[in-house]
């Protein structure tokens, strides 16, 4: 791929509360899991010696507490998560980004900055979306229905390909 205006992708639009859950969901997920995981023993425990109930029933209940621990803790992050970004500029202004082989522009209406691809930490290709992960836990998101065709998400993955600075990159 050459450095002309073909290894040049634009995309642009407003970042949708649905793409923004979307990733936060993905990207607290493994996290979730764990707690959840480690929530469960000594819930267990605690019914098991508490009740004098057998195996399948202890079991049972200490399933049913962890779904509702879970389903709750899950509904508060995102109440807290909605309400946190409902001033989001990228939410209200919208965003351009411009891919390249040295990096990518981010423009918004009051600022615009860029960033070499050897600087981020890592590349992930989700089913509706690109995460452009800044830091381990900071990811700049680019929903694919911002850029204009199918044609538009090849040369960014073959812009991405091309990348041998940035180690951590999942493509679909």
């Amino acid at each position: 791929m050459d450095t002309t205006e073909e290894s040049t992708v634009t995309a642009e639009g407003r970042l949708g509360l649905h793409d923004a859950l979307e990733h936060f969901r993905l990207h607290t997920m493994r996290k979730m899991v764990v707690i959840g995981v480690i929530a469960l023993i000594p819930i267990y425990i605690l019914f098991h010696l508490q009740f004098a109930m057998g195996v399948i029933g202890t079991a049972a209940i200490t399933l049913l507490i962890e779904a509702a621990g879970m389903l709750a803790g899950w509904m508060i992050i995102k109440y807290k998560f909605k309400k946190q970004n409902q001033r989001n500029s990228m939410m209200e202004d919208g965003v351009t980004y411009i891919f390249q082989q040295d990096g990518f522009h981010e423009k918004r209406t009051k600022e615009q900055a860029f960033m070499e691809w050897h600087r981020l930490h890592g590349v992930r290709e989700r089913r509706d979306f690109f995460q452009l992960y800044l830091t381990k836990e900071r990811a700049v998101v680019v929903p694919k229905h911002f850029f204009k065709g199918e044609t538009d998400i090849q040369q960014l993955r073959g812009i991405l390909r091309h990348q041998n600075d940035l180690k951590n990159i999942r493509l679909r």
